[in-house]
């Protein structure tokens, strides 16, 4: 099952995801917009590699656990899915290990304080 346009061949799911993303950005800009904190922030281009390593532990992940957080939290654990039990130790694990090497390598917790939708470390 394709769609042939005039310049190359698209299949439905493609089309699909794509509206599916463009309503879903859309929708985050208006959000922002009507609360009053749409603004772009740029940031130092000394953090940009920690967030590009950052982003891309996340999207690997992401990638292993069908469905991401959300889904196993509300579908597949409740639904006893053979892979949320293992998914969800694995997250727990994962986090629980990077809480610990933080505390080795810094000697410090890591406190998050979250007000206006917006959460901030604090030391």
């Amino acid at each position: 099952m394709s769609i042939h346009s005039l310049w190359l061949p698209i299949e439905k799911p493609v089309i699909i995801n794509l509206l599916l993303f463009l309503a879903l950005f859309c929708g985050m800009l208006l959000s922002a917009w009507q609360r009053g904190s749409l603004k772009l922030r740029w940031r130092r281009m000394q953090t940009w590699p920690r967030h590009f390593i950052g982003g891309t532990f996340v999207g690997s992940v992401a990638v292993l656990i069908p469905g991401g957080n959300d889904a196993l939290m509300l579908k597949g654990l409740p639904g006893l899915s053979p892979h949320a039990i293992p998914a969800f130790v694995a997250l727990l694990f994962g986090v629980g290990v990077t809480l610990i090497f933080m505390r080795l390598l810094t000697g410090q917790t890591l406190q998050v304080v979250c007000t206006n939708d917006i959460c901030r470390t604090e030391n």
